[in-house]
């Protein structure tokens, strides 16, 4: 479960990124340099795909794996916990003053216009660089306070509504 939420922190910063809307997909690759050095393959893979009215909630399946080590969470997630679209885009167009570096960020899934945020919390600290994509994330680069092991993710391919 750690490698999982250490994957996850590092896409995710805070709050859930996303537009979010059923069918809306995420998919990371890149590295984890453990403490002693070693690098390993990592991946991350976020979707959602299905809508609780009454609930306000969205079902989304996670699929996380460090160096072969795979896990797969599937767990409703409050509507509220997401960015909006409108969010995601006020958050671009304030970039500087929020504490955060514009710039254009090149990844497999192609080329965006992004704000590169610093993130800092109890478990890890590092960047992540939003873009108008679903999940608002196309890469993150993080370190884990715990043991000092570095996790580099970059968007590999996605699909919704951008």
């Amino acid at each position: 479960m750690r490698l999982a939420t250490f994957l996850l922190m590092s896409v995710y910063a805070a709050t859930a990124f996303g537009y979010p809307a059923i069918g809306d997909m995420a998919e990371f690759a890149g590295t984890h340099t453990k403490s002693n050095g070693q690098k390993v393959s990592a991946y991350a893979k976020f979707e959602i795909f299905d809508y609780v009215a009454d609930r306000k909630q969205y079902l989304q399946r996670e699929e996380t794996a460090i160096g072969g080590i795979e896990q797969t969470v599937t767990a409703f997630v409050p509507e509220a916990d997401y960015l909006t679209r409108a969010q995601i885009l006020e958050l671009l167009s304030t970039c500087s003053a929020r504490g955060g570096k514009p710039g254009t960020t090149k990844v497999p899934a192609g080329k965006f216009k992004t704000c590169a945020y610093p993130i800092d919390n109890d478990e890890s600290s590092g960047k992540i660089w939003l873009a108008d994509v679903p999940y608002g994330a196309v890469q993150a680069d993080t370190v884990l306070k715990e043991d000092q092991s570095r996790t580099v993710l970059k968007l590999k391919s996605f699909k919704g509504q951008n």
